[in-house]
């Protein structure tokens, strides 16, 4: 009986030394029915768009840009080499993304050339220019619409509209003096207007910020 229960275990352990050996040899090890190999990176398919729960990788970036590449298709003629900082530029200045200004391009080459002009009271050049001047020039030369030289004829022959009804290319109104109109600049975008400001000159500058927010008349839309 004790030669027969020798034999049984030698057997045993025969038969696991060469499942071991058939493992190494193989690479793989058995757990139940359960492999541990890494065939499974075989199995992943990488499919554009696709919503699969079966191992595939979703793409859902094609389209995040949709609405800025229409924009940017817009651009038309724009001669990009020539025009891209000053894009940019703006752009960041307005907070507003790049492509949205791009139509735009004549009137933010038109401000980058008047930018920093000093202000001079009854001024109308490069040396210096005042508000009323600066509106009017901009809006004979960017929107071809002619309006009178002083803020309070401008005002006059605007029609009134609201804050939020402002849009490119309308003009602005203030009271700094606390006699009627005696401010005026052209609203751009995104709550900015570009005007002549006594302190800085040609500036860009936000309806929202504390003086102008106070000092705020009203819009006004040329009339043609």
């Amino acid at each position: 009986m004790k030669n027969w229960f020798v034999i049984i275990i030698a057997s045993l352990g025969f038969v696991s030394c060469t499942t071991s050996k058939h493992a190494a040899a193989t690479g793989k090890t058995t757990t139940g029915n359960k492999s541990s190999s890494p065939e499974f990176i075989n199995s992943i398919s990488v499919t554009p768009g696709s919503n699969t729960k079966t191992g595939s990788v979703k793409a859902d970036n094609s389209s995040k840009y949709a609405a800025e590449s229409s924009a940017l298709n817009n651009l038309g003629s724009v001669n990009i080499e020539k025009m891209d900082k000053i894009l940019f530029k703006y752009a960041i200045m307005l907070d507003i993304p790049v492509e949205y200004i791009g139509n735009q391009s004549g009137l933010f080459e038109f401000i980058e050339d008047w930018y920093g002009t000093p202000y001079k009271y009854g001024g109308n050049d490069r040396k210096g220019i005042d508000c009323s001047g600066f509106s009017s020039t901009l809006m004979s030369n960017v929107f071809a619409i002619s309006v009178p030289r002083t803020s309070k004829d401008q005002y006059q022959n605007c029609q009134r509209i609201s804050k939020s009804e402002l849009k490119e290319g309308d003009l602005v109104f203030f009271n700094i003096r606390g006699r009627g109109v005696s401010h005026v600049g052209v609203y751009l975008t995104n709550n900015k207007f570009v005007h002549a400001s006594v302190n800085a000159g040609v500036v860009i500058s936000d309806l929202g910020e504390g003086y102008y927010s106070t000092k705020f008349m009203g819009g006004g839309r040329p009339k043609k």
